[in-house]
């Protein structure tokens, strides 16, 4: 369906119609700083801001009752008190967490449809795109490629083979281990281990578990060589991300 919204996990393609309109890119702050006894400033750093998608609706109804009770659907369906994925017409395989916010008044009639404008906060500024995942075999340098614009952050599951277990970016040589002593007890074969790089969190069997002291959580861009070791078998997962 050409002019598809979905927002929440629901098509509202069916209540009503769609216009996005969007930035080309995420807002930027730049901090930079005058120094005396030189020209202009210094730049110290940018980074990119939380912004709005303003999206106009037209409800797809000329029925005046029909309006009133597809208003209270409507209202139900874009309420959530927590960011959801967002897929609109212009970009309909990349969706960004957001969430309705400020006034949604209805105002304009466009051949006979009620409209507004509706205001999604989006607070990530990165867009998710599609999901992979690869097997690693044990003890093997594997070549993935991550796809998108910017870096991704995985999830490793691992069925361990026992002694200490860890998965490397061979690329750019960080790591995460995990061993008896950080996890104060021997890594049984068989266990399964999760290793959470977004939320630099591990689990064996749902038990956190501590990581060595050395270890970094990882992303991962562009052609990017991993390897694990301690482990019968490994599925790594990842979704694009994209500026």
């Amino acid at each position: 369906m050409p002019n598809q919204v979905i927002f929440n996990g629901t098509d509202l393609s069916q209540h009503v119609m769609v216009r996005p309109h969007r930035p080309i890119m995420p807002p930027i702050t730049v901090v930079s700083q005058a120094v005396g006894g030189r020209h202009g400033e210094v730049f110290k750093r940018a980074r990119m801001d939380a912004y709005e998608i303003p999206v106009e609706m037209w409800l797809r109804t000329e029925d005046r009752e029909m309006v009133a009770n597809l208003r209270h659907t409507l209202a139900a369906l874009l309420w959530t008190e927590e960011p959801a994925p967002l897929y609109l017409p212009d970009d309909p395989d990349r969706y960004h967490l957001a969430v309705v916010s400020g006034i949604t008044d209805l105002g304009a009639v466009v051949n006979g449809l009620p409209g507004c404008m509706v205001n999604f906060k989006v607070c990530d500024p990165i867009a998710y795109g599609a999901a992979h995942s690869v097997s690693l075999r044990n003890n093997y340098a594997t070549d993935i490629t991550v796809g998108g614009t910017w870096e991704s952050r995985p999830t490793i599951t691992t069925t361990l083979s026992g002694g200490t277990w860890r998965i490397t970016n061979v690329t750019t040589a960080e790591y995460v281990e995990v061993n008896s002593e950080s996890f104060g007890a021997a890594l049984s074969a068989g266990g399964v281990l999760v290793c959470d790089m977004e939320n630099e969190r591990v689990t064996i069997g749902g038990t956190t578990a501590g990581v060595a002291v050395a270890s970094d959580f990882f992303s991962i861009e562009g052609t990017t060589k991993l390897r694990v070791t301690g482990s019968s078998s490994t599925t790594v997962e990842w979704r694009e991300r994209w500026l």
